[in-house]
């Protein structure tokens, strides 16, 4: 995790410095932000089909785990604007009926998420409270790590790191401390389908099986710090 957040302070650091040679008299084009918080998936039950007795109810459950990120914003006018952001949560999971001899496995656990939103402003860009509302398309990556893998693999599971599609959708508010520097609370759900972590589909009496269906809502809350400077 310290990589990540090294990772993420330096890139948010770098672009301050990068604008100095662009001000045009506004100091509130860009703005970068950290951020962090935490999200949840919550638990899912999925029929699997298994051969010789029909179907299992397999249930899928994400712990609640800590969230870290960071976001580039640009404002658009004085009630749009749009920002790219990317974050990473550590939510462990675990699989209950995989198989009659599987009957509960834990797995470490964490999605890599980043999307790109529009932003919609109830206030006006000088105004020190500014609530809004954000959509935008995103991508997620479902990534297994750690010692639990290799237990997992022990017990003949081999789990293989899933890239899905993602919506995002939520709101927020931004206060604004001085011209330049300010505090943000956001809420976002990034909605994707459920991925099979490399698990077949169907099973047997002594084979796991999981068969996904429908879409996961990822539900972040997160507060964060912002600093706004001059651009284009």
């Amino acid at each position: 995790m310290a990589r990540y957040l090294l990772i993420l302070i330096a890139a948010v650091s770098c672009v301050p410095v990068m604008s100095q040679g662009s001000a045009d008299g506004r100091n509130d084009k860009w703005e970068a932000s950290v951020f962090a918080g935490s999200g949840y998936r919550g638990e899912h039950v999925f029929a699997t089909p298994f051969e010789g007795v029909g179907s299992r109810d397999v249930t899928v459950r994400f712990s609640p785990g800590y969230l870290v990120g960071a976001r580039i914003s640009e404002n658009l006018g004085q009630y749009f604007g749009a920002e790219l952001d990317y974050s990473l949560g550590n939510q462990p999971v675990e699989f209950r009926n995989l198989s009659p001899t599987l009957p509960l496995v834990n797995i470490d656990h964490r999605a890599h998420n980043i999307a790109y939103t529009v932003l919609f402003y109830g206030l006006k860009r000088n105004s020190r409270i500014r609530p809004y509302g954000a959509v935008g398309p995103g991508i997620t990556l479902y990534e297994t790590f750690g010692e639990s893998e290799d237990d997992a693999e022990a017990l003949g599971l081999t789990l293989t790191n899933r890239w899905k599609a993602a919506l995002a959708v939520g709101g927020g508010v931004k206060y604004r401390v001085t011209e330049q520097v300010g505090f943000r609370f956001d809420v976002r759900d990034h909605i994707t389908g459920v991925p099979d972590f490399g698990l077949p589909h169907s099973g047997t009496l002594q084979e796991p099986g999981f068969r996904p269906d429908g879409q996961l809502h990822n539900w972040q809350f997160s507060v964060g710090f912002f600093y706004s400077f001059y651009g284009r």
